[in-house]
């Protein structure tokens, strides 16, 4: 090979086999480090068979994956996606966090600044919280300390160089709450961690993030870090 050659940018492949296992298998031998899919689709005879595979995908990878909504037309393969605004909803756990450099490689490539969001419950869920028995899980970071919490995090992300804004919201019902903000701000990209730990009221990233999944209407960057490969750190 000289040295006007240069490697494929892409390539087609075409398999064979069950749709979301044939995948999964050919991302590991690929050691592929992102797959990218759209959450629902129509196969033959306007069959809309992606969303369960998407489905089955997302619960099995374990690699980040971002999802993009079906458009009403044909996609225009000359037309890049550019995310100029990451959003990404935090809970205080480490868990949750996993997701950070993935988004921050990704925004990086189009000089994204990024959002991050912590839903608070309102006072009065948070009153019940509290008042339930010593033996219960962890309560609810209170709005001021959910503040402290993120300007931590931003600040460790602004040292790097990136363009970091913090936003708390209150919302009884934490989806709600991830979705709203994403569209008053002007998120081009959501990106969450699947699962985290969080206390009683702060499972974020289970059936919240499921919520969201299915009801977005901008891509996803998503992330299950069980058995996965540490995230890469951006420089």
């Amino acid at each position: 090979m000289d040295g006007t050659e240069q490697e494929p940018a892409t390539a087609a492949v075409l398999m064979s086999g069950r749709i979301a296992d044939t995948l999964l298998r050919f991302v590991r031998e690929q050691e592929a480090d992102l797959v990218v899919m759209t959450t629902h689709g129509a196969g033959g005879l306007g069959r809309p068979w992606l969303g369960s595979v998407a489905d089955r995908v997302i619960r099995s990878a374990r690699v980040p994956m971002v999802l993009t909504p079906a458009g009403p037309g044909p996609a225009d393969p000359g037309r890049a996606a550019i995310f100029r605004r990451v959003m990404i909803p935090l809970d205080g756990s480490g868990a949750a966090e996993e997701v950070l450099e993935h988004a921050l490689a990704l925004g990086q490539l189009c000089g994204a600044g990024y959002l991050l969001l912590q839903v608070e419950p309102p006072p009065q869920q948070r009153r019940r919280v509290e008042s339930a028995p010593a033996a219960q899980p962890e309560e609810p970071r209170s709005g001021q300390a959910a503040q402290r919490y993120l300007d931590y995090v931003a600040t460790r992300l602004r040292d790097r160089g990136f363009n970091v804004e913090t936003r708390v919201v209150v919302d009884p019902r934490p989806a709600d709450g991830i979705l709203a903000t994403a569209a008053s701000a002007g998120a081009e990209l959501i990106a969450l961690t699947l699962h985290g730990e969080g206390g009683r009221q702060r499972r974020l990233f289970g059936s919240v993030a499921d919520k969201v999944l299915r009801a977005s209407g901008i891509p996803l960057l998503v992330f299950r870090p069980r058995g996965g490969r540490p995230a890469p750190r951006v420089a």
